[in-house]
C-alpha cells in the first residue's frame, strides 16, 4: 500500500469514525484534533482531523423530529405528545420502533409488517384522521403515494466511543493484513 493510499485511508477512516461516534452535548470536550496513526510494513501515517463544535452537534444521533413524506415539512416528534398515531414499521423488529414512539408519549396504532415488505398506498390508508408514522426506510416506499399525513422518522446509527475503537481496531487489523499480503 502506498504512502498516499495509506494516507488517504486513514483520513477517511478518522472522519468515518469520528462522524458516527456519540459526541453529544455534554461531550463538547471532545472537540478538536484527533490523531490517528496507522503502521503498516513499519510505515507510519498519521491523520489529523479537527472535530468543530458543528460536528459535535451535527453528529448528535438527535431522532426527535418527524419529516413529511414530501419532505416540506419538519415537526418535533414532541408535537405527537399525547396524540393517537398510527406507527407502521416493515423492518426486522417492527417493536422496537413502535416502543420509541410511545416512550416519546404517543398512543400507538401498531401496524408492524415483514421486513422488506414493499408497501402499498391501501397499506397506509386508513379510515380517520390520525397522523401516520413511519420508519425512514419505509417512507422510501411510500414517497409515490405521499400525503399530509405521511411521517417518518428519522434515526441515525451513533456508535459509542468504546465501540468505535473497537471497529477501529478490527479495520486497521484487516488492512494491515491486505497490505502484508500485497507486499506493499
Amino acid at each position: 500500500m502506498t504512502r498516499r493510499a495509506r494516507n488517504s485511508l486513514l483520513s477517511s477512516l478518522a472522519a468515518a469514525l469520528i462522524a458516527a461516534t456519540s459526541l453529544h452535548a455534554a461531550d463538547r470536550a471532545l472537540t478538536g484534533n484527533w490523531e490517528f496513526k496507522m503502521t503498516t510494513d513499519g510505515h507510519t501515517t498519521t491523520a489529523t482531523q479537527c472535530v468543530t463544535k458543528e460536528m459535535a452537534a451535527a453528529s448528535n444521533g438527535d431522532t426527535s423530529e418527524a419529516v413529511s413524506l414530501d419532505e416540506r415539512e419538519r415537526r418535533p416528534l414532541a408535537s405527537f405528545q399525547g396524540e393517537r398515531v398510527h406507527a407502521l414499521a416493515g423492518i426486522g423488529n417492527p417493536q422496537r420502533f413502535f416502543g420509541e414512539l410511545q416512550g416519546q408519549g404517543m398512543e400507538v396504532v401498531e401496524h408492524p409488517f415483514p421486513d422488506h415488505h414493499p408497501l402499498t398506498a391501501a397499506e397506509v390508508t386508513f379510515a380517520d384522521a390520525l397522523p401516520v408514522l413511519m420508519t425512514e426506510k419505509d417512507a422510501v416506499k411510500c414517497r409515490a403515494f405521499a400525503n399530509p399525513r405521511l411521517w417518518y422518522v428519522p434515526v441515525s446509527a451513533q456508535l459509542a466511543p468504546h465501540d468505535a475503537q473497537e471497529l477501529l481496531t478490527r479495520v486497521l487489523a484487516k488492512v494491515r493484513g491486505a497490505a502484508r499480503a500485497g507486499g506493499a
